[in-house]
């Protein structure tokens, strides 16, 4: 769906910069990995490489781009006032969540379960809400997620990625099941199924929705316009929310949390994607300045293909 660019191995682990993208960046979406962004600034490289556009000089100097967070809160506040506190408050953010989280879910009895399985923190809070028992093991996709579950007194083992890593923990680990995958109405990574095809006898508990929110009128003026946006994208519905906005004429540049995130993302809609380089908010947040380099470069240009 997507080109992946590569590089020539080079001696720096940052010297996969923006400008290994820049000279095609205005032509056909790339994805890039999210953290080698940025270690040169973008306008270095905008001159004769750049053959679908004019080239972009120190006098252009675009205005910062805005980044648009449309993760549901409390998360989404929260990285809010992360993005504050790295890159300052001068720089344009809106806040917009595309749907908000309702738990609405009953546990089942737990008495068989030998291990718990947490893939969020909304699907955590959920489960410490639903049930006072802490001496059920408990699996957690990262590293957040582990934090919090140890906050709330569970016993806790971190896979430290993403469902792919999970899975792969779990089926190292000495624990036959079966297992209690907690988590919302739509989740990534079919973890329940790979666990059972396996061998290892994993239910499920959906203990919350994500209920739709429709997009406030700032965030639809932002899409209609043509200055350029940057948009982290948390999980695949965050993607299918944000892409059935119509129009989209702003040219966006999207930070995916995973390569999973990053193919659900249409390519008509799009001029870079950006794939951080682990599954978590701040991974995320170490991706931003490269996004908004990147994204300077766009001033001007159309979203849509």
């Amino acid at each position: 769906m997507f080109e992946r660019i590569s590089a020539p191995p080079l001696p720096s682990p940052m010297c996969r910069t923006a400008a290994a993208v820049s000279s095609q960046l205005l032509s056909r979406p790339r994805i890039v990995p999210g953290a080698c962004m940025g270690s040169r600034p973008l306008r270095e490289t905008c001159g004769a490489g750049n053959t679908t556009g004019p080239a972009i000089t120190t006098a252009d100097a675009p205005m910062t781009p805005r980044i648009i967070i449309t993760r549901p809160d409390p998360a989404g506040s929260a990285f809010a006032d992360q993005v504050r506190k790295s890159l300052g408050q001068s720089q344009p953010i809106l806040h917009s969540p595309l749907m908000r989280i309702v738990q609405d879910g009953t546990l089942p009895d737990l008495s068989e379960i030998r291990a718990l399985i947490v893939t969020s923190g909304n699907g955590l809070a959920a489960l410490a809400a639903g049930t006072s028992r802490r001496d059920i093991p408990c699996f957690a996709v990262g590293d957040s997620t582990a934090a919090s579950a140890r906050e709330a007194g569970f016993r806790v083992i971190s896979a430290a990625g993403d469902a792919d890593a999970l899975v792969s923990m779990i089926l190292q680990n000495g624990c036959a099941g079966p297992f209690l995958h907690v988590r919302g109405e739509h989740a990534a990574g079919d973890v329940a199924a790979r666990l059972s095809c396996a061998g290892r006898e994993t239910r499920e508990a959906v203990l919350y929705c994500q209920v739709p929110m429709a997009p406030s009128a700032e965030l639809r003026g932002l899409l209609e316009g043509r200055s350029p946006v940057v948009i982290p994208f948390f999980s695949p519905r965050s993607v299918q929310l944000f892409f059935e906005i119509r129009p989209i004429r702003a040219p966006v540049v999207g930070i995916a949390i995973s390569p999973r995130a990053a193919a659900a993302i249409p390519e008509e809609h799009v001029r870079l994607i950006m794939v951080a380089e682990r599954p978590d908010a701040e991974a995320m947040l170490a991706s931003l300045p490269g996004a908004i380099a990147a994204a300077k470069q766009l001033e001007g240009g159309n979203g849509a293909k």
